[in-house]
């Protein structure tokens, strides 16, 4: 009979995946997706990423940074095309609000 063989087959075919516990971190991860998503004016779902509530200090990286952006600098001078392609995708960048402009006081 038609029904007994469909009946048989889909019993075959179903996955018979067990269901695990959640784990913390599930939990966590559902919840924040729940609280935090939202569609943006293009119909696209926004989430908020999940930073870390505590920070540790950066240390005292500013000099070594410093040290990098002028050998960069020096870099770019020696180079005006290299230059050119540097400064067109820090303006993608900026274009894209990927990055801003820092301010005196960051």
């Amino acid at each position: 009979d038609l029904h007994k063989c469909l009946s048989r087959f889909w019993e075959i075919e179903e996955v018979n995946i067990p269901i695990s516990e959640e784990n913390p971190e599930d939990v966590l991860c559902e919840e924040h997706f729940k609280t935090t998503h939202y569609r943006d004016q293009t119909g696209r779902f926004v989430v908020r990423m999940p930073f870390q509530t505590t920070s540790l200090p950066l240390g005292e990286s500013s000099a070594q940074a410093m040290k990098r952006f002028y050998s960069l600098e020096h870099k770019l001078k020696r180079n005006p095309e290299l230059k050119e392609q540097y400064s067109l995708f820090m303006d993608e960048y900026i274009s894209l609000d990927h990055m801003s402009p820092a301010t005196s006081e960051s």
